[in-house]
Order: structure tokens, then sequence, then C-alpha cells
């Protein structure tokens, strides 16, 4: 069978138009998000892109494209050209990224290179917009073959699916969303598709090198399956259709007790209550700690990490100090609580000298590999307004009734883990320690606030709200 645009407007109708009255035309505002092509400028995401151009000739679905110039190859800027060129031919919006790709020795060039397109897309994108990649049969052949010889567990060999959410966090923060309506699609049948209309594409000569483990299983494992299986792609289009029902049922079957064992830590962190936790039987707890972990950092932890974590929380008590990776994340408890923290906690920065002058009203973006990114800090009039971190020492009163007490101590008391205290943002308006984050404003400036009146020499200037936000 042909592939005809026919194929991607029943993808689109099915996923991403809103339901309406029979017989009412199609109007932009009904489609969920922006629809934008993925172009490298392959075959693939040519013809995904041609796919798009026909449908949008046959009704009034728009689109757009992006593309990401990794700068890896000689011929980068000659690609980028190339395309801007055909999408300024065929009226097409095209966003054009440029990364540079930073090498680190422990992490492979395919998903540094990844790792940045996605969060160039991701910066690029509008909210609610739908990435359509031209992610075909064979690539899911690729990826399948790939997990296993990583030992993957059932989600992992689920692989790729038609619809996902977004592999970045900034995407994810977004509402974005990957859709892959070739999946099912052998590549034969794309490029029969490009041969009939004409096009023209670009081959990238790093495809050739099966130094790259994906490389090897394209160019030396798919032709010795498909010799001896002619129909292997489909079987195992049909196996990974299988293994992603089954992981939705087994999802479906632990939320209640992964919803069970949630629970809010400092500052309304999403944490897991370890007494609950062991309480279920072992094969519950890895499938709910695998499931705090992906709905944060949308990666699955490593067995050994796994097997290591359930093991010390087996002896656990509220003294005990678990400190285990996952990717650039870490397992954390603090008293009967696991959190899964960011790598800003192995910062060996010392912030107490740390300071940043902040426009009152608008965002401002924080030093790097703090707890938060940015910070906004509304006043109700002007005043000099001070970031710093890690004043231990200064003293702060969260209320009139509590007396005024060392900030460690204060911390400590509300609950702040150790790992993060040096990481709270802390605010100074006229060089006064007014607030603790987001978390308490001190009396003396609050009753100022509320009552319009002076209560020490201190803070008789500083009259008016204050409203904090962080993200």
């Amino acid at each position: 069978m042909r592939l005809t645009w026919q194929h991607l407007h029943s993808f689109v109708e099915q996923h991403f138009i809103k339901q309406q009255s029979l017989g009412q035309a199609l109007e932009k505002d009904t489609l969920a998000g922006e629809l934008v092509v993925g172009l490298s400028g392959g075959v693939d995401s040519i013809a995904l892109l041609h796919l798009f151009l026909q449908l949008r000739d046959n009704t009034n679905i728009n689109f757009s494209a992006v593309h990401v110039n990794h700068g890896l190859s000689q011929y980068a800027e000659q690609w980028q050209d190339t395309l801007q060129t055909l999408c300024a031919q065929l009226d097409i919006k095209l966003i054009v990224k440029q990364v540079s790709i930073q090498a680190q020795s422990r992490t492979s060039l395919e998903q540094q290179a990844r790792d940045a397109r996605y969060q160039a897309i991701a910066d690029s994108l509008a909210p609610n917009s739908i990435l359509f990649t031209g992610h075909h049969q064979s690539d899911q052949m690729e990826t399948f073959l790939l997990r296993l010889m990583r030992g993957s567990g059932l989600t992992g060999l689920a692989s790729m699916r038609e619809i996902s959410a977004f592999p970045h966090a900034s995407g994810r923060q977004k509402q974005l969303k990957i859709a892959r309506p070739l999946l099912t699609i052998p590549k034969q049948r794309i490029i029969e598709f490009a041969n009939a209309n004409s096009l023209t594409w670009v081959e990238d000569d790093s495809n050739t090198d099966e130094k790259f483990d994906r490389n090897y299983v394209r160019l030396s494992i798919l032709p010795a399956l498909f010799k001896r299986w002619p129909l292997a792609g489909k079987s195992i289009n049909t196996a990974t259709e299988l293994l992603q029902q089954d992981s939705d049922l087994l999802n479906e079957y632990v939320e209640q007790d992964y919803l069970a064992c949630l629970d809010k830590g400092f500052a309304q962190h999403s944490v897991l209550d370890i007494n609950k936790l062991t309480d279920l039987s072992l094969a519950k707890q890895k499938a709910i700690v695998r499931m705090f972990i992906y709905k944060q950092i949308n990666i699955y932890p490593a067995l050994t990490v796994l097997n290591e974590l359930l093991q010390q929380i087996s002896h656990f008590n509220p003294d005990t100090n678990i400190h285990l990776k996952v990717a650039n994340s870490f397992l954390k408890t603090h008293k009967n609580h696991l959190y899964l923290v960011s790598d800003v906690i192995n910062d060996a920065r010392d912030l107490s000298s740390v300071e940043l002058m902040v426009s009152n009203g608008k965002w401002s973006v924080l030093p790097e590999n703090m707890l938060y990114k940015e910070i906004k800090v509304d006043v109700a009039a002007e005043h000099t307004v001070v970031i710093k971190w890690a004043r231990f020492t200064e003293m702060f009163q969260p209320n009139k009734n509590s007396g005024h007490k060392k900030l460690n101590k204060y911390l400590k008391e509300i609950g702040c883990p150790t790992w993060w205290r040096e990481h709270i943002p802390l605010v100074y308006i006229n060089g006064e320690l007014v607030a603790v984050a987001d978390i308490a404003v001190s009396a003396a400036f609050a009753e100022v606030s509320a009552a319009f009146a002076e209560v020490s020499a201190a803070f008789a200037e500083i009259v008016g709200s204050i409203k904090i936000e962080l993200k």
C-alpha cells in the first residue's frame, strides 16, 4: 500500500483534532496544539514534511518546521542552507537552532547530540506544541534491539510510542508532545514516496560509521534479520505494541499504591513515604520507585540502583542517609521520606558570599546550579532587593510569637533537608532579611505590610506587601 497524505490526516485527526459536531469544518483552534515537523534533511523527515505539505493543500491544517544544526558534520551549514531555501520556496515557517556539543567522557556523542537537540527544540516551541518526527518501522526495530542488548525490562522493550511525552524536562514543563505517525511504516515505503514525488534529501555521512551502535544495528543486524525473516519489522512492531499494552496495564495496577505512598516533603516537593512503601511487596516497591523517578525525570533507574536502594530501605531508620545517583539526580532520604533531587546538592561552591540584585516585579535568572532557576519578587514600593544564600548565622523571626532564631536552626525546624539549606534563596530588602524563599516572611516585615506602621527603625522605610515566586 502506497504512503499518502491520508495516512497522516487520519493520524492527526485521531490524536490531535478536538471533537466537533458532525459536518463542522476543521478550524485552526480545534487543534490540540501547534504541529511542528522535526526536520533533519534526511529522507524520513523530508518525506514527512511533504506529507504535511499535501495535508495543508487538502485541508486547512497548517504546520511549521524546526531544524537543529549540531555542527558535528562538515556539511552542517550546507544542510541548514538547503533546508532554509526549501522551506522558503514551499512557504513553510522554519525555526533553525544551532547547538554546541561539549565532549563528555561518560556520555556518548549520540546521547549528547540528542539531549542538546531536544533542549533546543523545547526552547523554541510554544506550549502544547506537538513535534512530529520521521521515525519509522526500522527505527523501532533498532530501538528494540538496542534496549534488549542493554538488558531493558518491560517498559524499555516497549520502545517508542506513537505519542509520547517530550524527552526533555523543559519540554515537559511546556506540555510538549512527540508524535511518530510513520512508526509502523517500512522504510522502503518512505523511499518510494520520496521517489514518486521527486524529492531530494541529504545523506548524513555519519550514518555509515558503525562505531555508533545504532548504525551497526541498521547496517549489519537488520539486513540479516530481514533475509531470514522478511516480516521481522512487522513482528517486532506487534511485539512492542503488546509490550506497551502490558506496561500500561501494570502502571494502572501500580498507580493506586503509588498514590498511597506519595507525599509532600519540604517545600511541597514530591516524596515517597518510606514507611508506607516498605509495607508493600518487594515487586510493588520496585514498580513504585520506578514510577516515582520516571514521573519526575523521564528516566528509569538501572536495576543495580533499584536493588541497592531497596536493600538500604529494608534496614531503614530516620537517621539513615541514602545517597544514590540516577542520571543527573540523586535519591536521598530525610526523616521518613525518599526524595529525588537534582545534582546541585553536589555543588562544592561556597555560596555564603554570592549575592544577586534583582529588579522589583521582574523574573531574574539565578546563578547556575542553584536549587531554583528564576525568582520574582514583588514589593509594593521601590526598594533595593538582593538575593543571598547560606547566611546561616543571620537571625530570623518567622512570627511575632516565636522570637528570633538563627536561620540554620529555623531551616532545621521546618524540615529543610541539610543538603538543600545552602541553596535556599534568601530575600533581603534594604539590607534586611525579610523572607526565606517563598516559605516564610519575617514577622517584622509582615506586620509592617499589614498595619502600614513603624515597628522598628530597621523596617520603618519598608511599607507594603511582598510576593515571591520561584521556578
